[in-house]
């Protein structure tokens, strides 16, 4: 491993959520550093439904801000395997769908204001401990990495919890998915709909969540079964 130049109190692994709030809070509590990120651009390419509880976004310390707020939600439509839908509606937003992409930019902005310095197109490939306590960790294309906590949250492909002797994930618990952005489509209302059955997606389910007036975004994952043409029958 190349001798790391870049010394860090932490070294946050990946800008998503999970690391753009680790990088935040360890810089709020002046710890130095660092949070890395494979891709050029921080939220690209997106991972997610988008579905946030205001709950959920009040654990962060956040609101809904226009920046990242697409919708808001009142509740959720079921469509079982039989018989008919089941409608939940809420007399208060439990809910908004957000831009993915400028929800990471937007909290990756408030690390970098904490202090977290961010360095993007830096990919991992190699976890190492040292003797003298702390971890190293090396990176494509340049020199590596060194901290006293580093924190994985390079997703669920990480391959660095089992460099580190932690336990792997079990691979056999990922599930293949595919999503479409819709545009032109008839208008959308406040409520997800989630679709169940072996019919639709077997041994998981599928959605639909509005995004704007005219657009929406759905998806499915599945266990067993050609994703596209699932994913077809429930666009149809």
């Amino acid at each position: 491993m190349e001798h790391p130049t870049h010394d860090s109190q932490v070294v946050v692994v990946g800008a998503g959520v999970a690391g753009c709030q680790a990088a935040y809070e360890a810089a709020k509590n002046d710890a130095k550093v660092v949070l890395l990120e494979e891709h050029p651009q921080v939220g690209v390419p997106s991972h997610c439904s988008g579905v946030v509880s205001l709950n959920g976004l009040s654990l962060l310390g956040l609101k809904p801000d226009p920046i990242f707020t697409q919708r808001t939600i009142q509740g959720a439509i079921f469509n079982p395997p039989k018989g008919e839908p089941i409608e939940v509606r809420t007399k208060t937003p439990v809910a908004i769908i957000i831009n993915r992409m400028r929800f990471d930019q937007y909290l990756a902005k408030r690390a970098v204001s904490e202090g977290v310095t961010l360095h993007t197109k830096t990919r991992v490939s190699k976890f190492e401990r040292y003797p003298n306590r702390g971890v190293g960790l090396s990176v494509q294309d340049g020199p590596g990495y060194k901290g006293e906590i580093v924190i994985d949250a390079s997703g669920a492909g990480s391959r660095l919890p089992e460099q580190a002797g932690l336990r792997a994930p079990d691979w056999t618990q990922l599930l293949p998915g595919l999503q479409y952005e819709l545009t032109e489509t008839k208008q959308q209302g406040d409520m997800v709909e989630l679709f169940f059955g072996n019919h639709r997606a077997p041994g998981f389910f599928a959605w639909r969540i509005p995004t704007g007036d005219h657009s929406a975004r759905v998806g499915l994952a599945c266990r067993k079964g050609n994703v596209k043409k699932l994913l077809a029958k429930v666009q149809s």
